[in-house]
């Protein structure tokens, strides 16, 4: 009698002790990287974006406007991509010449999301390192 009134108590603790657990888990993270926009106004403001297609990137003293990026191991502590930035050449004409980004050092924001803090970004032989000022 006592080892079925065991067995009955067993069975129903445990599933209410692995339902408490799944739900004590953290969402899983997102990671971020701020990105400028010019909002109503003209006011100029960073905004968190995923894993972003176009971004101006803002660090002190400059940034930068990265254009048509294909990332590659986003939210990985170091993410890739490749895509284009809008440079003037010597007879004075803007062009979009390709780039090579590196976004790394990742810092913890809000609860469980992650950002991006740091961009290396190489073209036409230069190679920039930005401190991107705030990401949320």
């Amino acid at each position: 009698m006592a080892r079925l009134a065991l067995t009955i108590l067993v069975l129903l603790v445990l599933p209410t002790v692995a339902a408490a657990e799944s739900q004590s888990e953290p969402s899983p993270s997102r990671t971020y990287i701020g990105c400028g926009t010019t909002g109503a106004g003209g006011v100029f403001t960073v905004e968190p974006r995923h894993r972003p297609r176009n971004c101006a990137a803002v660090a002190e003293p400059m940034g930068v406007v990265l254009r048509r990026l294909r990332w590659r191991a986003w939210g990985s502590p170091v993410a890739r991509a490749r895509g284009r930035v809008l440079a003037s050449g010597r007879d004075g004409r803007n062009r979009l010449v390709p780039i090579r980004v590196r976004a790394y050092r990742r810092v913890r924001v809000f609860d469980n999301d992650l950002c991006y803090t740091r961009l290396r970004v190489a073209f036409l032989g230069d190679v920039r390192r930005l401190r991107l000022t705030r990401c949320l």
